[in-house]
């Protein structure tokens, strides 16, 4: 036997973290116990009559693996699996309006919004999907823009197809949406529970002052109109995840306030279905201020009865993003179908339209082989670091960027100013 490559010992008060990246799995001990574990580690057979029980968990945990256990491979394999299953997610922009204009979005807002026959087109679509290709299962995300500005345009009469295909072919339907969370109200809440809404990511651009010269509205506070609906939301449909994102540079992030502010508005009985994600503007170099602000607003967002999200900064799937997966892709309002939603051109440069039978006509020939066969970890760099299962290498952007050809090895920064350390000790902590 020999210990994995992929173990971490992350001190925290007068305690370690033994954290194994491959399978996710932790316990903790005392700090003076580290050196201990690390020896039973380097010679875990020595201990295999000694601490039977102890050498078990190591071996469970895949703290210590089979001498000819190549971790590197079994990567790979769970890349190459993952990136097949057959668990269909399809984004859908209705528009790239917005009724907002934050000065850091990354998209152009183009007018216009889906016509009757991309509506038609995408219909089919899923109905190929479902009926063809066999699917497992149906999310819709609704992006955009806002996507909520055509909701009765688009949203619902999607919704309702989707919904009354997926119950027809007996399998599971689930929506989803990015949205700014102003051009909700309560009628529209009520449907959006009927049409299987159960996770919304709502920004927040800092406290409510900051957020309101951000998100400017002449009528009322943006700020309080956003969190009134996000109550909503937690009050009228079960089982919902909101993840409240915080858009943040130097002159906005204030933590403390923001929970505060935030728990004035949303009731304790409604807490619990709201994460927190904080998120330098991309805009933003690195904030020296950031990390220590936000690793120690945990211990405020537990107190006030919000959940953590303890997977939000670890990839917990061995997909490095959405991009990477077969059956992930994006459609825009004017029919063109994408795969990355991180560009300020989704109405034009697409890479493929729906065919008229209903499946994906790519630009490109060999499409799928040449996009799912680039491993961007497969790299000097990625193969060395002891991150790999948790991060996945490189943005698969760069890989559209460079023309569909391997890029250059660049690692791609977090989209935080926290370190890996710091999401394994949240996960931990989170799942004890």
């Amino acid at each position: 036997m020999k210990q994995s490559y992929y173990n971490f010992f992350i001190s925290k008060d007068q305690d370690t973290i033994c954290f194994n990246a491959l399978n996710l799995s932790f316990f903790k001990i005392k700090k003076n116990k580290q050196d201990i574990v690390k020896n039973i580690l380097e010679s875990p057979e020595l201990y295999k009559e000694k601490l039977p029980s102890f050498y078990n968990l190591l071996l469970n945990g895949k703290f210590i693996i089979n001498d000819d256990f190549d971790e590197y491979l079994y990567i790979k394999e769970k890349y190459e699996k993952m990136i097949n299953v057959k668990h269909y997610h399809l984004i859908i922009l209705p528009t790239l309006e917005c009724n907002f204009r934050c000065w850091y979005c990354i998209q152009k807002h183009v007018n216009g919004f889906m016509s009757v026959a991309v509506i038609d087109d995408m219909c089919k679509h899923l109905e190929y999907m479902v009926e063809k290709e066999k699917i497992l299962s149906l999310s819709l995300n609704w992006f955009g823009g806002e996507p909520f500005k055509y909701y009765k345009e688009t949203i619902k009469p999607v919704s309702i197809f989707a919904k009354r295909l997926c119950i027809r072919n007996n399998i599971p339907f689930y929506s989803h949406t990015t949205t700014n969370g102003f051009l909700l109200n309560e009628s529209i809440i009520e449907e959006l529970k009927f049409f299987n809404f159960n996770a919304f990511q709502i920004t927040l651009d800092g406290d409510r002052e900051h957020h309101n010269k951000t998100r400017v509205s002449k009528q009322t506070s943006s700020f309080d109109l956003i969190l009134n609906n996000i109550n909503l939301i937690c009050s009228k449909i079960p089982d919902v995840r909101v993840t409240i994102r915080i858009n943040y540079n130097e002159q906005n992030l204030n933590p403390e306030e923001i929970v505060n502010e935030v728990s004035e508005i949303i009731p304790l009985e409604n807490r619990k279905s709201i994460v927190f994600a904080f998120r330098r503007i991309w805009q933003e170099n690195e904030i020296k201020q950031a990390r220590h602000k936000i690793i120690n607003i945990n211990s405020l967002i537990k107190e006030k009865g919000f959940s953590i999200d303890d997977k939000a900064d670890i990839r917990a799937t061995f997909i490095p993003c959405y991009t990477n997966r077969k059956y992930c892709n994006t459609i825009s309002f004017n029919g063109g179908i994408y795969k990355c939603t991180a560009q300020d051109n989704l109405y034009s440069t697409e890479l493929g339209y729906i065919a008229e039978n209903g499946s994906i006509k790519w630009k490109m020939n060999n499409f799928e082989e040449r996009y799912y066969s680039q491993n961007l970890f497969e790299n000097r760099t990625c193969r060395k670091c002891k991150y790999l299962p948790i991060c996945m290498g490189p943005c698969p952007r760069s890989f559209e960027d460079n023309g569909f050809k391997k890029p250059k090895f660049r690692c791609h920064s977090r989209m935080n100013d926290t370190k890996f350390e710091d999401s394994i000790i949240t996960f931990c902590e989170n799942n004890i």
